[in-house]
């Protein structure tokens, strides 16, 4: 196959020349109507492109809230175990219990303790507004003294 460019206004090459056996002519008109279709072809993968950006930024912006979140339900985790470990402790020296006992309360406290902060903390999750998260927050470190 042999190609020819014309890139002459008004062209060079005549338009016949097409018509020979393996012959293709290129003239301004196609480079245009290429150059319009790699264009449109452009623009829908921009729009593409920014429905993904979209997406990714939302879901970014619910993961930086949830790093708020986060900090506050390691602390109530933590409070939990250090009340669990007071009581547990406090359970032992009161009380003669084989090591079987001492495994059964140990979990039943660290239970109903988790049970206590279940709610909370699901509600806390499905916050959305970030004035209501940053409100929650700073109640919940108010109320536990949380530094």
């Amino acid at each position: 196959m042999n190609y020819i460019v014309d890139l002459a206004l008004p062209r060079d090459v005549e338009k016949e020349v097409e018509t020979l056996e393996n012959v293709h002519l290129y003239d301004v008109d196609d480079f245009k109507n290429i150059s319009e279709g790699n264009k449109r072809k452009r623009e829908e993968l921009s729009e593409v492109a920014k429905e993904i950006i979209s997406l990714n930024v939302e879901e970014f912006i619910q993961w930086s809230k949830s790093i708020k979140v986060d900090l506050v339900i390691k602390n109530l985790n933590e409070k939990c175990s250090s009340i669990k470990d007071e009581y547990f402790g406090y359970i032992c020296k009161r009380t003669e219990l084989d090591e079987n006992s001492k495994k059964v309360v140990d979990k039943m406290l660290s239970s109903a303790l988790k049970k206590m902060i279940k709610e909370p903390i699901l509600n806390l999750k499905e916050l959305r507004d970030e004035k209501s998260i940053n409100e929650h927050i700073k109640v919940i470190n108010s109320l536990f003294d949380f530094q």
